[in-house]
């Protein structure tokens, strides 16, 4: 599996997340409320498990910007090697 396809289906994990989450925010939409509603939903939940939210979401951003070079790379790659993607 490509670094792509990893992503992709990272991306589809998390379509699956926010729809499932929409019920429980009868006035959010997947169009981006639902989203800031399960962060501020993890803020809180982070603060009441004396989970540091700005740590995981550090890590995270970090993770996410390495499987984003990580498929930067493999797409540099076939390019050099004259395939097309």
């Amino acid at each position: 599996m490509t670094a792509k396809d990893e992503n992709i289906n990272r991306a589809e994990r998390a379509h699956g997340a926010l729809a499932a989450y929409e019920p429980k925010c009868p006035e959010a939409n997947l169009s981006g409320d639902v989203l800031v509603d399960i962060l501020c939903d993890l803020m809180h939940w982070s603060r009441e498990n004396d989970e540091d939210f700005a740590a995981a979401y550090a890590l995270a951003k970090t993770s996410f910007e390495s499987e984003v070079a990580e498929e930067q790379n493999e797409d540099d790659a076939s390019h050099e090697g004259g395939e097309q993607a």
